[in-house]
């Protein structure tokens, strides 16, 4: 028969009877609590995209389809790191949603309200000049990393700025861009051009 002395002696501290021998359980360090219970409310970090279109443009859509991927990887860290992302998506359909989002250039990537790259590099865009017709030309954003120049964000870039923005949370607190008072020449040109929708069609993406 197994000594019961030896049997007291490895169950754990919340199963160790009282000592007086009444059977009942003892908790040696009620401080303790589970981890689940002792989580502060996680910190937030909005993550904005901003387009003119999101089902056509060829540069947009895959720099959606990008965030989305970065999205999907970075979230287990965050989480642990007690950071929530909130994704948020944009499609600007006109000149007064641009200014009020204060949109400069398609797409845009902001971070708690500030865009992941400062520098607007733009070039021609085919799919969008389509969306307009005509012989319009558009130009949307093109981005530039490592000495490479890439028509939607680079997933290596777009993870970089993200960690980067976790890790400095609590020394960057988030902004909302002033209004624009006029649209970029060439956010302007789109919206002047845009096809419009026929009478009591959708105008959704």
């Amino acid at each position: 028969m197994q000594d019961r002395t030896y049997e007291a002696a490895i169950r754990t501290p919340s199963q160790a009877g009282c000592n007086c021998g009444c059977g009942s359980e003892q908790v040696l360090n009620p401080a303790v609590t589970d981890d689940s219970t002792s989580l502060k409310k996680a910190k937030l970090l909005n993550v904005d995209l901003l387009a003119i279109d999101l089902t056509t443009c060829e540069r947009c859509v895959p720099t959606g389809d990008t965030l989305a991927k970065a999205l999907r990887l970075l979230k287990p860290v965050a989480a642990a790191i007690g950071i929530e992302l909130r994704e948020n998506r944009v499609v600007v359909r006109n000149p007064e949603e641009a200014k009020a989002l204060a949109l400069i250039t398609s797409p845009t990537i902001r971070l708690n309200g500030r865009d992941i790259v400062q520098d607007v590099h733009e070039s021609e865009c085919e799919s969008c000049g389509d969306l307009v017709g005509g012989d319009s030309k558009v130009d949307c954003r093109e981005w530039h990393y490592k000495g490479q120049v890439f028509t939607s964000v680079p997933l290596p870039m777009l993870i970089e700025t993200m960690l980067g923005a976790m890790l400095k949370i609590d020394e960057v607190p988030p902004m909302k861009p002033a209004p624009l008072e006029e649209l970029p020449d060439n956010l302007s040109q789109y919206f002047a051009s845009k096809k419009l929708p026929p009478t009591g069609a959708c105008c959704c993406y």
